[in-house]
């Protein structure tokens, strides 16, 4: 049974809730849309078999298994950390793209004609528009990372983005006594 521990931290907690708001809309569900395979992967499966969370399915058969990532994942990292062919990447154009795209077509539009075709969605205007807008960044991400872990079976576009993704170069620090035999017992070394 949880107690109440005081006013104290109950104000320090509503102080901080929009950034962790912040993190469960842009951190939680809009990082985890940015990791993929490169060519290294194998299809081994040891990401998707030791996420915390479960937010990694393998997608693909024999060897065009790939992982993909799902709205579980929680951008822990560690799969990128303990890639055995370090193959997994973050590719930050995917999300600057989505922004790009989320911008090009006004939320007040896309208000209008929705309250046009629904008029019962009147109430969404009260809404602030920067929830509004996150919501419609991530919905677009919801769609259009399906198509992009498609584009990325194509060898080409997958050494591309390889390329111009930072984490190609530089790889997420993990304790070095850490090993993959740590992750498979589940320890958060």
């Amino acid at each position: 049974m949880r107690r109440f521990r005081g006013w104290i931290l109950l104000l320090i907690g509503l102080y901080f809730f929009q950034i962790s708001l912040g993190y469960l809309l842009i951190g939680r569900l809009f990082l985890a849309k940015t990791l993929y395979a490169s060519d290294r992967c194998t299809g081994c499966t040891l990401c998707a078999a030791y996420c915390p969370n479960g937010g990694i399915k393998m997608l693909g058969s024999g060897e065009r298994r790939r992982p993909y990532w799902t709205f579980r994942c929680e951008s822990c990292m560690r799969c990128i950390a303990y890639c055995p062919t370090r193959a997994l990447e973050a590719n930050y154009l995917l999300g600057v793209g989505v922004f790009v795209l989320a911008a090009a077509i006004p939320t007040a539009t896309i208000l209008s004609w929705l309250t046009t075709w629904i008029p019962g969605l009147g109430w969404l205007s009260g809404i602030p528009s920067l929830v509004l807008e996150t919501v419609y960044a991530i919905a677009i991400l919801g769609l259009a990372y399906p198509l992009f872990h498609l584009l990325l079976g194509i060898g080409w576009v997958n050494r591309l983005l390889t390329l111009v993704t930072p984490t190609h170069y530089y790889r997420r620090y993990h304790v070095p006594e850490a090993t993959l035999g740590d992750l498979r017992r589940g320890d958060d070394s």
